[in-house]
């Protein structure tokens, strides 16, 4: 999750159009966005893939080569992969009878706003999710549970555990510098792949984050889960701010 995504582009998108400054080129945005998360490598992915890139002295990486081998040894080549953190959480916290039982629940979801839904909870590639089902689904009690743009707030609820709180549960991250704290909630489209962009660089660069699309706003368990947000994120200072980035 803090791995940010990178987008290129032949042509700026007209939505970053700052007037009357002059829009910048999709040169400057890759060099900015490099500049700012300054990674160690870079993956190029889909048609990124056949292009050549300036990326000073970083590493490139064929998307191929991070998960060879995850499928035999459940090692990515490259970072820590999810089942070795699942090993440790498994060997940690299940090495005893819990007072307070988790939930490990599964989204599973249909077609519409996919990629919306899988940058929240994340999903594996299906050899690296037949791996899960065959040596760890049991033992973490993991259900499939249906998830949509209606009911995703319910997935938030602290007992219950999903793969993206798992890959994240034993890092320590810096806190975010600056007045704001690096709390927002995020209101945009989910059906808008830039949007979504947005929402993983932001995590990706250390805010906590809320994901409110436009499609439901107005459901109650949305609504409740930004209450709860506001709430346990609120800060009585001189000058208290809560921040809504609203997207389009």
């Amino acid at each position: 999750m803090y791995n940010p995504i990178i987008p290129v582009f032949k042509r700026t998108p007209k939505i970053w159009q700052d007037k009357p400054f002059k829009n910048p080129n999709s040169k400057k945005v890759l060099e900015g966005y490099l500049d700012a998360f300054d990674p160690d490598f870079v993956v190029p992915i889909g048609k990124c893939s056949k292009n050549t890139f300036d990326v000073s002295n970083r590493k490139l990486i064929p998307s191929s080569e991070i998960l060879s081998g995850a499928e035999e040894n459940y090692t990515p080549k490259y970072g820590l992969g999810i089942f070795e953190i699942l090993k440790h959480f498994i060997n940690k916290e299940l090495k005893f009878i819990r007072r307070e039982p988790f939930d490990f629940e599964l989204p599973d979801f249909k077609k519409e706003y996919a990629l919306f839904i899988s940058s929240v909870f994340v999903s594996l590639p299906k050899n690296i999710n037949k791996n899960f089902d065959d040596n760890f689904a049991f033992t973490l009690g993991a259900k499939k549970v249906a998830c949509s743009i209606e009911n995703y707030a319910e997935f938030f609820t602290p007992q219950k555990l999903f793969l993206r709180r798992i890959s994240s549960l034993y890092l320590k991250s810096s806190p975010v510098r600056g007045w704001d704290r690096g709390q927002c909630i995020f209101l945009m489209d989910a059906s808008n792949s830039l949007d979504i962009i947005d929402y993983w660089n932001l995590r990706a660069v250390g805010w906590a984050v809320l994901l409110v699309p436009n499609q439901s706003a107005n459901i109650e368990c949305t609504k409740k889960l930004a209450r709860d947000f506001i709430e346990n994120n609120f800060i009585r200072t001189v000058i208290t701010r809560i921040f809504i980035i609203i997207q389009g």
